[in-house]
């Protein structure tokens, strides 16, 4: 459940008068959400003059056309634990608890300590950036520059020659290193406009030529020229793939024009102008719905991630990859970037020496006063390219102190969340979690096990498959987190050294993916930078990597909704949206993956085709309840997630059992947590462009509500009341 609802708007309606908002009080059997919700909107306040909400939809009813209003569960959570991490990490910004070498607070503190003093140090990291430097442009021939980049890659964790990172192998998912060629910029090789490529493109190597100056390099127009294209090569048919992109969503938006397995196939033809080499063809037995599913294998890149033998590769890569540690038989190579890395050796020398310095520039984020001005006019010119002339934004640094201790926690992202453990979190939440967690695998196992159009063998294969979950819970530790050692000043740090160590703890963290087997499964680091967060300890929900089939239940998503001792309270919150994210296991996307996450179609067709009947009968109830009067959302995008909160409140009534009582908080406490308030008039135009994948937040607790049979007994629902199904109409999944 990647959100209650992250944006969430819906229409003004129009009621007949505000007194009628305040005093009609909503019944079960009008509006279950409405009914549960009630005097929460009741007593809203907006902060905005003039304006109440609607119970039955939580529409904030203004007379202001212009206003658009959120507000949710989740967001207040999220903004509750961002307040209490901040407070947390004031105290390391302060240096408390700095003293203590490889604790959150002193690399927090370490690493903001040498951004105030960038100015200081400046001095000294110039002469560091230049030895490298240097180390890479004073060679006589490409043996010894290849040396020099392997020696540079052990010291600073950046690879000036290959782009090295680590991503699933598309059939065996194993984690493989992944291999581009290393340019230093995006700007001109995304540009959209051919002109505007050509038309900065030569400012580009015009401040390129003098940077090969300051390096004391003898560079003609034929290096200049190579460099360029030796930079330009990476993926240049992008701008393609993100139009297909962008049709691909227009398409799942418009109920009139779902995304088919023709328009799949259509968009093939258009790859394969563009990747020749990719084998695009879907598997025969797709039909329209696994169709728009397999097509997300494509556009996310996992269709890319096709290995090469590593014998196949040129000797020089492979060189590059045994010395930084990498062991692995095959390497990831994306077909638009192997023509550029087969022929790196055969590039003159020239243009290679003045990509490695730019690239290595470029990761680490620092730039000596010897090369300032080119590089600068480098970059101006990249991102005139891509943005389309002259009034691109400018490339303007704040080093306010806020802006300084926020980038400190985006490069600490895991660092912050310790901190904020160490003071607000509670470890036995934790044990709690994981036991509730049990109960709901064994009620899905339940479930499976008596289902009536599942094979022997599908049942078999789905158990096995929830029994081989991994469960990530709580906190990151070093056993599943890499860790940056960074320095402080007093023992030689410095802002770029401490960059340099980030990026060697990013390169650590690609070698345990590759290199130890199984720590990709239990990695809260994912495959991307180690800048970039994921999994944070304060990250405000849960999610399932359905690729790895792992869950990631963090601690703040944990503190956050367990603010009850009672047992029921914490299954009908933390328990929902586990539930929910073990339901895609074994969904439409989940049904394509295998027990270690590996691409794989383990559906009988006649399994697969009552499935689809399932989601047909879905998608009748689903139309029943309008999310605002007279106006029904659109389900090609989120079924998938319907049908998680369809499995995820069976499971946790499952583990309740026929306790009347314990049935009523689960149903009323999960809507309650589910409450949003807001309010859009230009909805009213674009009903379905939601951002978000599940459905609006009173049609989403409604719609599953009005399926449990346990609903009419306990409040006494009957025939002819708006969330009355008949008991043949309701839903039955596993």
């Amino acid at each position: 459940m990647r959100r209650a609802i992250t944006i969430v708007t819906a229409l003004m309606l129009a009621l007949t008068s505000l007194a009628f908002a305040e005093v009609h009080r909503v019944t079960p059997g009008e509006s279950f959400y409405g009914y549960v919700n009630q005097d929460y909107f009741n007593a809203f306040d907006s902060g905005i003059e003039e304006t109440w909400v609607e119970p039955v939809y939580g529409e904030l009813i203004t007379d202001d056309p212009e206003l658009i209003f959120k507000t949710d569960q989740m967001s207040r959570m999220d903004e509750m634990l961002s307040q209490q991490a901040m407070a947390a990490a004031e105290t390391a910004f302060r240096g408390e608890g700095a003293e203590e070498p490889g604790t959150p607070a002193q690399r927090v503190y370490d690493l903001y300590d040498s951004m105030r003093h960038k100015a200081e140090d400046h001095e000294k990291d110039d002469a560091r950036f230049l030895a490298w430097a240097d180390m890479l442009v004073q060679v006589a021939d490409y043996t010894e520059f290849l040396d020099a980049v392997k020696y540079v890659y052990r010291e600073t964790g950046v690879n000036v020659l290959y782009s090295i990172t680590a991503e699933q192998e598309r059939e065996s998912n194993l984690p493989l290193p992944k291999v581009r060629v290393a340019a230093p910029t995006e700007g001109l090789k995304v540009a959209l406009d051919p002109e505007m490529s050509k038309t900065y493109g030569r400012d580009y190597c015009a401040a390129m030529s003098e940077l090969a100056q300051c390096l004391g390099l003898e560079a003609t127009e034929a290096d200049i020229e190579e460099a360029w294209k030796y930079q330009c090569t990476a993926n240049p048919a992008r701008p393609l793939v993100d139009e297909l992109e962008g049709l691909r969503k227009s398409r799942s938006r418009d109920a009139e024009d779902s995304y088919s397995l023709e328009d799949y196939r259509a968009d093939c033809d258009r790859l394969d102008a563009l990747y020749p080499d990719m084998d695009t063809t879907p598997p025969e037995d797709l039909n329209d719905v696994d169709a728009q599913i397999y097509s997300f294998l494509v556009y996310t890149g996992l269709m890319d991630n096709v290995a090469l033998p590593r014998e196949e590769m040129s000797a020089d890569l492979i060189g590059i990859l045994e010395d930084a540690g990498f062991v692995s038989d095959r390497v990831i190579v994306a077909p638009d970037a192997l023509p550029v890395l087969m022929r790196v050796s055969k590039t003159n020398l020239t243009a290679l020496k003045l990509n490695a310095v730019q690239v290595l520039a470029e990761k680490l984020s620092y730039t000596p006063d010897a090369f300032l001005n080119p590089m600068t006019r480098m970059k101006r010119a990249a991102a005139c390219a891509m943005w389309g002339g002259d009034d691109a934004p400018a490339d303007e640094t704040d080093m306010s102190d806020d802006a300084m201790k926020t980038r400190t926690l985006q490069l600490l992202f895991q660092d912050q969340g310790l901190l904020w453990a160490q003071e607000y979190y509670d470890d036995s939440l934790s044990g709690r979690a994981e036991e509730l967690t049990e109960h709901i695998f064994d009620a899905y196992i339940r479930r499976i096990e008596h289902n009536d159009w599942l094979t022997h063998s599908e049942k078999e294969f789905i158990i096995r498959k929830l029994n081989g979950m991994v469960r990530l819970i709580g906190m990151p530790d070093s056993t599943n987190c890499v860790f940056p050692e960074i320095v402080s000043r007093a023992e030689g740090g410095s802002l770029l050294v401490n960059t340099v160590a980030l990026k060697r703890a990013e390169l650590q963290k690609y070698l345990n993916w590759v290199n130890i087997p199984g720590y990709d499964r239990h990695s809260f680091d994912a495959p991307f930078s180690y800048t970039e967060e994921v999994f944070n300890a304060i990250t405000g929900n849960a999610a399932n990597n359905i690729a790895y089939n792992t869950i990631v239940i963090p601690a703040g998503f944990i503190a956050g909704m367990a603010d009850t001792e009672d047992d029921t309270h914490m299954l009908a919150t933390i328990g929902f949206v586990i539930a929910h994210e073990i339901g895609h296991a074994f969904d439409a996307t989940g049904s394509l993956h295998n027990e270690v996450g590996a691409f794989e179609n383990w559906w009988s067709e006649t399994s697969r085709t009552a499935f689809h009947e399932i989601e047909k009968q879905f998608e009748t109830v689903y139309r029943r309840f309008p999310i605002a009067e007279g106006r029904y959302q659109d389900f090609n995008g989120n079924m998938q997630e319907n049908m998680a909160d369809f499995a995820g409140m069976t499971a946790i009534l499952d583990v309740v059992g026929k306790d009347a009582e314990a049935q009523r908080i689960i149903l009323e406490t999960s809507t309650k947590m589910a409450s949003t308030v807001g309010s859009a008039a230009v909805i009213a135009e674009n009903i379905g462009e939601f951002t978000d994948s599940h459905a609006y937040s009173p049609l989403r607790m409604n719609a599953i509500i009005s399926s449990m049979d346990c609903f009419y007994e306990l409040y006494d629902v009957k025939q002819g009341d708006p969330m009355y199904t008949a008991p043949e109409d309701r839903l039955r999944l596993w």
